[in-house]
C-alpha cells in the first residue's frame, strides 16, 4: 500500500485517537460562544423582516428587493471562501475582528442611505449586500472551522449545533428587530445592529480559542489532506456538489414559501415558523447522525427527501393539510441536514489540513440553490396559480438527488483517504 494513503475504515476507527483528551467543559464552552456569535451572524436570513418597511419607504419594486438577498448570499459565499484561505496563516482572532469590521461597515452603511438619495438602492446592495454578506461569511467559516477542532470525535454535533444557531438566528432574534423597525424605525435599528453584531465578534476574537494540540500522532494528522485544487479533481466532489446544487434547490423551492404554502392549504402562517424551526433542527440530527453510523446518515437523508416530496405531491390531489404539512417539515428537516454534512464530510474525505478552504468550497452549493429554487419556484406558481407543479419538480428533484448520493457515496468508498499519519 502506498505510504500516502490508508483504508477508510481504518481512518473512522482512529478519528478518535487523533486528538489527546479533551477538556470537555471548556471545549463545550467554546461550543456555545460560536453558537451565540453565530446566532447573530443569521440575522442575515431575516432579511424578510427588512423587505416590506424598506419597500414601503423607498418604493422599491419586489424584485428590486430580492437582488439584494441573492447578493448578500453570493457575497457570503465568497467570504466564507476568503475566510478559507487567510485562515491557513492568520489568527482566528484576527478574522473574528475582519468580519466585526465589515459587518459594522455594512450596516452602518445601509443605515445612512435616504428616500431623497438616488443612490439608495446601490447603497443597500453594496452595504447591505456585499458589506454584511462578505463579514458574516468570514464569521461563519472562522467560527465553525475554530470549534470543529475541539470536536473531532463529534464532529457532526458540534457543526450542526453550530449551523442550527446560524439558522435560527433570524427566527430568535427577528422579532426583536421587528419590533426595533416599529418602534424607532429602519435606520436607527440597522445602528443597533451594527453595534450588537460587531459586540458579539469582538467578544468572540477574545473568548474563542483554537485547541493546542501535543499529541504527536494528531500533529501529523493535522497536516494532512486534499488540497482545494486535488479535491476538485475528484470525481467524488462534483458528484457531492451537484447533489448539494440539487437538495438545496429542492429545499428552496418548498422552505422559499412556506407561509404561502401553508396558507393555500387552508393553515395558518405560523407554519412557516415551525418549517424554519426543522430546518435549523435537521442540521443537528443529520450532523448527530453522521458521528454514529457515517455514510448510512446520508441513505436515511436521500430516503427521507423523496418521502417528503412523495407527501407534497399527494397532498395535491388530496387537498390536505395535513399531509402537506408533513411533507415540508421533512423536507426542511432535509434541507437543514445538508450543511451539516458539508462540514463532516470535507473533513472526513479531504482531510484536516486544507478543511477551512475545502468547507468554504462546498459550501458554494448554495449559490446555484438560492437562485434556482426560489426561481423555478416562482415561475411555477406564477404560470400555474398554485402548487402542483413545484411539488413535482421537488419529487423529481428527490429522485435525482438520491440517485447522485448513491453515485458519490460508491465513489467515495473507492477513492484514497487522506493520510493519517499510518
Amino acid at each position: 500500500m502506498n505510504k500516502k494513503y490508508v483504508y477508510r475504515s481504518i481512518f473512522h476507527e482512529n478519528m478518535q485517537d487523533v486528538h489527546s483528551e479533551p477538556d470537555n467543559r471548556k471545549r463545550y464552552v467554546y461550543l456555545a460562544t460560536g453558537m451565540v456569535m453565530l446566532l447573530f451572524l443569521g440575522l442575515i436570513y431575516a432579511w424578510s423582516i427588512f423587505r416590506a418597511p424598506l419597500g414601503a419607504e423607498y418604493g422599491w419594486s419586489v424584485s428590486q428587493l430580492s437582488l439584494t438577498f441573492t447578493i448578500s448570499i453570493i457575497a457570503f459565499c465568497m467570504g466564507i471562501y476568503s475566510a478559507g484561505r487567510l485562515l491557513r496563516k492568520a489568527r482566528p482572532s484576527s478574522m473574528f475582528i475582519l468580519s466585526a469590521v465589515l459587518v459594522f461597515i455594512g450596516f452602518v452603511g445601509t443605515s445612512r442611505m435616504d428616500p431623497s438619495n438616488d443612490m439608495s438602492l446601490v447603497m443597500l446592495y453594496i452595504f447591505y449586500g456585499a458589506f454584511v454578506g462578505t463579514g458574516v461569511g468570514f464569521g461563519y467559516n472562522t467560527v465553525i472551522s475554530t470549534v470543529n477542532r475541539w470536536f473531532r470525535d463529534k464532529l457532526g454535533f458540534a457543526s450542526g449545533s453550530m449551523m442550527m444557531a446560524f439558522g435560527l438566528g433570524g427566527i430568535v432574534l427577528g422579532t426583536t428587530v421587528s419590533e426595533m423597525i416599529s418602534r424607532f424605525g429602519l435606520h436607527d435599528t440597522f445602528i443597533v445592529l451594527a453595534i450588537t453584531t460587531t459586540a458579539a465578534m469582538l467578544a468572540g476574537a477574545v473568548l474563542l480559542k483554537a485547541p493546542v494540540i501535543t499529541d504527536t500522532k494528531a500533529v501529523v494528522a493535522e497536516g494532512a489532506g486534499y488540497s482545494p485544487k486535488e479535491m476538485m479533481k475528484t470525481p467524488f466532489f462534483w458528484y457531492f456538489f451537484i447533489w448539494g446544487a440539487v437538495v438545496t434547490s429542492a429545499g428552496l423551492m418548498v422552505i422559499n414559501s412556506a407561509v404561502p404554502i401553508a396558507l393555500a392549504f387552508g393553515g395558518f402562517a405560523v407554519l412557516g415558523l415551525l418549517e424554519s424551526i426543522f430546518n435549523g433542527t435537521g442540521r443537528v440530527v443529520f450532523g448527530s447522525l453522521f458521528d454514529k453510523i457515517k455514510e448510512r446518515s446520508l441513505t436515511i437523508h436521500a430516503v427521507a427527501l423523496v418521502i417528503g416530496g412523495a407527501s407534497l405531491v399527494l397532498a395535491t390531489y388530496t387537498d390536505s393539510l395535513v399531509i402537506v404539512i408533513f411533507g415540508m417539515l421533512v423536507v426542511g428537516l432535509v434541507y437543514g441536514g445538508t450543511p451539516a454534512f458539508t462540514s463532516t464530510i470535507a473533513h472526513d474525505y479531504f482531510g484536516k489540513k486544507y478543511h477551512p478552504e475545502n468547507f468554504s468550497i462546498m459550501s458554494f452549493i448554495l449559490i446555484p440553490g438560492a437562485l434556482i429554487g426560489p426561481m423555478v419556484s416562482g415561475y411555477l406558481v406564477d404560470q400555474s396559480g398554485g402548487y402542483t407543479s413545484t411539488f413535482i419538480v421537488v419529487f423529481v428533484l428527490a429522485i435525482v438527488a438520491a440517485l447522485l448520493n448513491t453515485a458519490f457515496r460508491i465513489i467515495g468508498k473507492k477513492m484514497p483517504p487522506v493520510d493519517e499519519g499510518q
